[in-house]
C-alpha cells in the first residue's frame, strides 16, 4: 500500500512537472480551403448531357496567441477570417459571376490544462468568447458589383469541453476540440422610412459540434 502511495504522488509530482508552465508563450495558426464540384451526366437515346456545377468555396484563416498566467491557466486571442464564395444567378453561359459572404472574428478564451498522459497529451477546457462580424458582395456583371443585404452581428460565449493538446515535441503542439456548450445571438438590424427594426435571436448549443472554425491548430510554444 505505502509503494503505491508513493507511486501516485511520484506520478503526480511528475505531471505537475511537464506541465504547461508560468511564463510560456504559444502562438497558433489554422487554415482551412475547400471547394469542389458536383458532376451530372445524362444520357437519352444516345445523345450526353454533361452538367457541371461547381459547389462553394470555403477559406478560413486564422492566427492566435496565447500566454500562461499560472501553471496550466493559458489566457489568449484569436483572429480569424472566414469566406463563402458561390457561383450566383447573374452568371451567363459566357461569364460566370460570383456572391460571396466575409467574415472577421474576435475570440478571447481562458483555458485549463489537465495533463492526461506526462508532458504529452492534455485535456484542456475553455471558456470563450467570440465577437463576429460579418459582409456581403453579389457579381452582377462585369461593372457592377453590389454589396448585397446587410448581414447580421453574432456573439457567442462558450464552454469548450471536449478540447485537447497533443504536444509531440517540445516547442510543437497540435490543438483539436469535439465541441461543448455555446450561447450564440444573432442581431440585425433593418430601416425604412417610417421605422427602425432590430431583432435578436438566441440559441442554445450542447454537443459534438463548434460554433467557432476551425477546430484543428498547430502551436508553437517559446
Amino acid at each position: 500500500m505505502k509503494k503505491a502511495v508513493l507511486f501516485i504522488a511520484a506520478l503526480a509530482t511528475s505531471a505537475m512537472l511537464m506541465a504547461q508552465e508560468k511564463g510560456e508563450l504559444s502562438l497558433t495558426g489554422n487554415f482551412l480551403i475547400s471547394g469542389g464540384n458536383t458532376v451530372v451526366s445524362t444520357n437519352i437515346d444516345g445523345h450526353m448531357t454533361i452538367d457541371n456545377t461547381p459547389a462553394p468555396m470555403t477559406f478560413n484563416l486564422g492566427a492566435g496567441i496565447g500566454y500562461f498566467v499560472a501553471d496550466n491557466v493559458e489566457i489568449g486571442i484569436g483572429i480569424y477570417y472566414g469566406l463563402n464564395r458561390e457561383k450566383n444567378d447573374f452568371s451567363t453561359s459566357e461569364n460566370a459571376y460570383h456572391s460571396s459572404v466575409s467574415s472577421f472574428t474576435i475570440k478571447p478564451e481562458i483555458s485549463y490544462y489537465v495533463p492526461l498522459v506526462l508532458g504529452k497529451f492534455f485535456w484542456a477546457p475553455a471558456f470563450e468568447l467570440g465577437f463576429k462580424s460579418m459582409a456581403s458582395r453579389v457579381e452582377v456583371n462585369n461593372e457592377t458589383i453590389d454589396k448585397g443585404e446587410k448581414l447580421p452581428f453574432q456573439f457567442t460565449a462558450g464552454l469548450d469541453l471536449l478540447s485537447f493538446e497533443i504536444r509531440p515535441w517540445k516547442h510543437l503542439a497540435f490543438d483539436f476540440s469535439f465541441g461543448g456548450l455555446y450561447y450564440n445571438t444573432t442581431t440585425s438590424k433593418t430601416s425604412t422610412e417610417v421605422a427602425s427594426i432590430k431583432t435578436r435571436e438566441n440559441n442554445v448549443t450542447f454537443g459534438f459540434n463548434n460554433t467557432f472554425a476551425p477546430t484543428l491548430g498547430v502551436k508553437y510554444l517559446f
